[in-house]
C-alpha cells in the first residue's frame, strides 16, 4: 500500500464530507456510511477502501467528540479543514 496516496484520500474523503454537511461530527459520519465503496477496477483501491474505512471508524467511534478533536485525532490540523 502506497502510505501518501492512502494518506491524500484521508483527507480528500474528509475535506468532501465536512464541505457536504453541516459540520457536526454525526452529519460527518452518517455523510462517510454513504460514500459508495471503489469500484473492483478502481485506480489506487486498496488505499481508498482503507482510507474510507478508517474515516467511518474514527467518527463512528467518536461520535460524541467535537468536529476539530475529531479531526486532530486523525492527525489533520482542524484549521485547515474548517474555513
Amino acid at each position: 500500500m502506497d502510505h501518501k496516496r492512502y494518506h491524500q484520500f484521508l483527507r480528500d474523503y474528509l475535506q468532501e464530507a465536512i464541505a457536504n454537511t453541516n459540520r457536526t461530527t454525526p452529519a460527518v459520519m452518517l455523510y462517510l456510511t454513504e460514500i459508495p465503496a471503489p469500484g473492483r477496477f478502481a485506480r489506487n483501491r486498496a488505499e481508498r477502501v482503507k482510507a474510507i474505512a478508517t474515516l467511518r471508524e474514527a467518527f463512528d467511534e467518536h461520535r460524541h467528540w467535537p468536529l476539530d478533536i475529531a479531526i486532530s485525532h486523525l492527525g489533520f490540523d482542524p484549521k485547515e479543514l474548517l474555513p
